[in-house]
């Protein structure tokens, strides 16, 4: 929120500084010189238009991983940890509502909330997204439609690495096998498999 606060103040003081130069180089400077001004000022303005929009973007998707079903009492744990945990176990979420796993090779790193499941990784058929490079991560609904984004998992967090067999966290039932991990939400019956070399929902 800081930083989009900060963002508007200054695209508001640019575009005040912009029509002040215009009045000022119009009292006293030849029409040449005022569409010069005029016109360095608002590739300026426009500059920082652009440069805030991708920061922005690019921040929100970093976050992304951090998203909770309950973000007003999101806390992470203030130490990273790791632990293993057996076939058949039902995987207690932190106090915020997410569980932090890893699969056997700990190539991929996914947060599983009640609204979704996010998963993190060096995919192989990843797409390119519009601001920010090929993706590191998708996001995957009880509907069983996924969205690529490009984030990052945070530093600290309750990890849990599965063994090959099946779990059961925050009304997911989650399979994990050598070809990949399927995430299947209890209610919808919907969900995707998730693995290195793709992505498949279903």
């Amino acid at each position: 929120m800081g930083f989009q606060v900060g963002y508007v103040v200054m695209l508001l003081l640019l575009i005040g500084l912009d029509a002040a130069v215009v009045y000022f180089a119009r009292a006293n400077a030849r029409p040449l010189h005022v569409v010069a001004i005029s016109a360095l000022t608002t590739i300026v303005t426009m500059m920082v238009v652009g440069l805030g929009g991708y920061l922005y973007a690019a921040s929100s998707l970093e976050e992304f991983f951090d998203t909770t079903a309950d973000s007003g009492s999101h806390r992470e744990p203030t130490l990273a940890s790791t632990h293993t945990s057996s076939p058949g176990d039902q995987l207690t979420p932190d106090q915020a509502g997410s569980v932090w796993i890893k699969t056997k090779s700990e190539r991929t790193s996914c947060q599983v909330i009640a609204a979704q499941v996010g998963c993190s990784a060096d995919f192989d058929t990843a797409p390119t997204t519009e601001c920010c490079g090929k993706a590191n991560g998708v996001i995957i609904k009880p509907s069983g439609q996924t969205e690529w984004v490009t984030g990052n998992m945070p530093n600290s967090a309750e990890w849990t690495v599965l063994d090959y067999g099946t779990y059961h966290a925050a009304g997911w039932t989650i399979d994990a096998k050598a070809n990949g991990t399927t995430f299947t939400n209890d209610a919808t019956g919907h969900g995707a498999k998730v693995a290195i070399e793709s992505v498949t929902s279903f």
